[in-house]
C-alpha cells in the first residue's frame, strides 16, 4: 500500500476542533497583549519617525547645493 492510514472521521474532526480552539486561544492572547502594549508601540513609532525626519532635514540643510 501507499503507507497512508485510513483516518477515522471522528478523530480527524476532533483534531481539527482542537486546532481551531488553540488558534482562538492564541489569537485572544495576542490581541490582549497588543491592547496592553499598543500605546508604547505607537509612541516608539512616533519617536523613531521624528528622529528620522529630523535627521533628514538636518542633513538637507547642512549640504550645499
Amino acid at each position: 500500500m501507499s503507507g497512508s492510514e485510513h483516518k477515522d472521521p471522528v478523530q480527524w474532526f476532533f483534531k481539527a476542533c482542537l486546532m481551531i480552539l488553540f488558534g482562538i486561544v492564541a489569537l485572544s492572547i495576542a490581541v490582549d497583549l497588543l491592547i496592553q502594549i499598543w500605546p508604547w508601540v505607537v509612541g516608539v513609532g512616533i519617536v523613531v519617525g521624528t528622529v528620522v525626519v529630523g535627521a533628514q532635514l538636518w542633513r538637507e540643510r547642512r549640504q550645499p547645493w
